[in-house]
């Protein structure tokens, strides 16, 4: 009996990660905290079935619950770090644009006359940034793939692999920034 509630709640964990996040992920790509909530629900449904099919007899209704509810948690805890990362962006983009448009020029500092995560992550490991501008400049790093556009792609081969995968490169332009602040908006409107 020990081994099969370790093996449960094993399970329960593992499933609450893997299916909590891609129901929040979906869910965040469809749109708003509604969608969050569904997802949330949707994802402890899944995971209650699953369970009450993982452990045959008279396990299965308490796997069930546990893992319905391990993912529940699990689900809401992510889509509330989630939501409040949206959040943080949108109420930041109208200072993001502001900030990159006063700084261009330090923030490209190839002056290929776009920003690059090269550049940035250069300028973040120069140690001249004030604690703001730290904070400012991090935030764009993270969230380049909003505020840019994607002007190519990279393999990356897997640490000593013969595998490995491809990645978008990622730049952002005077342009990009005119329109950034609509387009996150936009991007995010049932938020």
């Amino acid at each position: 009996m020990a081994m099969s509630i370790t093996a449960l709640l094993i399970t329960a964990v593992m499933m609450a990660l893997f299916v909590s996040c891609i129901a929040v992920e979906i869910a965040v790509a469809k749109g708003g905290r509604k969608a969050l909530r569904l997802g949330s629900g949707i994802a402890a449904g899944l995971s209650f079935l699953a369970g009450l099919f993982f452990m045959a007899g008279t396990l299965s209704l308490l796997s069930g619950v546990v893992c319905g509810a391990v993912t529940w948690v699990f689900a809401t805890w992510y889509g509330g770090f989630i939501a409040k990362q949206v959040e943080r962006q949108l109420a930041m983009a109208p200072q993001v644009v502001k900030f990159a448009l006063a700084n261009f020029e330090r923030l490209n500092p190839d002056a290929s006359g776009h920003i690059t995560r090269e550049g940035l992550n250069r300028l973040l490991d120069s140690g001249t940034l004030s604690a703001a501008d730290h904070r400012m400049v991090t935030h764009m790093n993270s969230r380049l793939d909003d505020i840019g556009h994607v002007t190519g792609q990279e393999f990356v081969p897997g640490a000593g692999m013969a595998f490995g995968t491809v990645v978008d490169l990622v730049a952002c332009s005077r342009e990009d920034l005119s329109t950034y602040e609509q387009r996150v908006r936009a991007k995010y409107a049932a938020w």
